[in-house]
């Protein structure tokens, strides 16, 4: 809606934007009816597209025409009004309201692997584990993606900081990856044996309601 009362127009995905837009069982339902049609609730489908005014039947050959519909009527045409009333103000701010959005851009692995600076020079220990963290953050889902940002930059958004990486040598039971936020530092143990252990360890420490931090 703001991005249309800016710019005129959406670059980003209505249905995207719809489907943070409508309640979590909703979503669980049109995802699902997008990714496998014939498996879905029809009852439960059939309810949701009435409640979002959706008069025709859906179908696994339309879901997807009739959810951009959806998204376009409820995030633009129902707030027209509104939209236009917010142009004459928002759209002298093009360029800083560009700016924010890229500041709250969500992250994806392809984004943090990019962010991440190692070393010039690494021996074949500090490669390993470089890979064994490239590895971990292509896998990653977009829950352990912000978990690990806000472990290593204090942020759980992906502000466009690169996280630069050292390695330390440390005993099996002081083993483990430290945070220094203030300076998006991540110092990475070398002494693991394989992928799965440092995958282990890497979410331990994510998931723990402790961090290991040191200031800079």
């Amino acid at each position: 809606m703001l991005e249309q009362a800016a710019h005129g127009c959406v670059s980003t995905s209505l249905v995207d934007c719809f489907l943070k837009y409508v309640t979590e069982s909703d979503r669980m339902i049109l995802e699902s009816c997008c990714s496998d049609f014939e498996d879905v609730d029809k009852e439960e489908l059939f309810e949701v597209m009435d409640h979002h005014n959706c008069r025709r039947v859906p179908t696994a050959d339309n879901i997807e025409q009739l959810l951009e519909e959806m998204a376009h009527q409820k995030l633009i045409q129902e707030p027209a009004f509104v939209i236009e009333q917010w142009h004459y103000v928002l759209a002298p701010m093009k360029i800083e309201l560009l700016d924010i959005a890229a500041a709250y851009d969500e992250p994806t692995s392809k984004k943090v692997m990019k962010s991440i600076a190692y070393p010039a020079t690494m021996n074949v220990q500090q490669k390993h584990t470089g890979r064994y963290l490239s590895t971990f953050l292509r896998e990653a889902d977009k829950q352990h993606l912000s978990l690990f940002l806000r472990f290593c930059t204090g942020s759980d958004l992906f502000l466009g900081k690169n996280i630069t990486v050292s390695f330390t040598q440390l005993e099996v039971f002081q083993r483990r990856p430290i945070a220094h936020t203030c300076g998006c530092y991540l110092e990475l143990p070398v002494n693991n044996d394989n992928y799965p252990e440092f995958r282990h360890e890497m979410n331990k420490v994510l998931e723990s309601n402790i961090w290991v931090m040191d200031i800079v």
